[in-house]
């Protein structure tokens, strides 16, 4: 997935984000997977056994779905990272979501107060996620990996 850093003007403005892990899902390491589509979250593809590059054209392949999971460090327990997971995606989706909405509120298509008010909304539920994680972290007793979560909050009630 490409995050944009904000700006709406050009290509190459932004950083690339991988968005599947399929190290853990090959039987071989010859195995690959030929992507058909993203749908409900999931990554539709059919995968190639053998060293094969693409499907057999002459068949209708057989396809296989795959959750979409951000290949992570594990360094933390396994405990908190479905939770790590869930905070990088949601502060993802909502700086994707902020940049939208600015480029709509430039274009004069969307309110700037309703925007700024869902933009507050969203911020205190990513939030809520974080919040969780810097409580599993403490737990855990890393408190350095805590005051990082704590940049990361976006409200100053939070």
């Amino acid at each position: 997935a490409r995050y944009s850093n904000g700006s709406t003007g050009s290509a190459n403005d932004g950083n690339w984000m991988p968005m599947l892990d399929t190290l853990g899902m090959k039987k071989s390491t010859s195995d690959a997977f030929w992507p058909v589509e993203v749908y409900g979250g999931k990554l539709v593809c059919v995968p190639l056994r053998g060293g094969k590059d693409h499907p057999d054209a002459t068949r209708r392949p057989v396809t296989t779905t795959l959750s979409l999971r951000i290949p992570l460090a594990t360094a933390l327990s396994v405990k908190s990272g479905p939770l790590e997971e869930g905070s990088v995606r949601a502060t993802f989706a909502l700086n994707q979501d902020k940049v939208l909405s600015d480029y709509l509120v430039s274009q004069g298509d969307a309110n700037e107060d309703e925007i700024e008010e869902e933009y507050a909304q969203k911020c205190n539920q990513v939030d809520k996620v974080t919040l969780k994680l810097f409580g599993s972290v403490v737990q855990s007793g890393k408190v350095e990996r805590g005051y990082d979560l704590v940049q990361r909050l976006h409200s100053e009630k939070s």
